[in-house]
């Protein structure tokens, strides 16, 4: 679900915090904290995820429980043979 923010949260000089997300785009703090994860993803995984060839066993829910911050540590953590 796409919810467009207005430009003024990312220019009042600083990095918008969870709470302000959370106010501006309607979602809860728990939900931002969880999607934002995925932002940390190796870009070889969110590639693998983008194209749909992932392990069916690689679910959001999955991904939402948490994964390590290094790259090569979701790789293994997630079980994916860099390609």
């Amino acid at each position: 679900m796409a919810c467009p923010l207005r430009p003024t949260i990312f220019t009042r000089n600083r990095v918008p915090d969870k709470r302000d997300l959370a106010s501006e785009t309607g979602f809860t703090k728990r939900y931002i904290s969880r999607t934002l994860r995925g932002a940390f993803l190796a870009p070889d995984i969110t590639e693998m995820i983008l194209d749909g060839l992932q392990a069916p066993d690689l679910t959001v829910r999955k991904l939402m429980d948490g994964f390590p911050v290094d790259w090569p540590s979701q790789r293994l953590a997630l079980k994916i043979t860099p390609r």
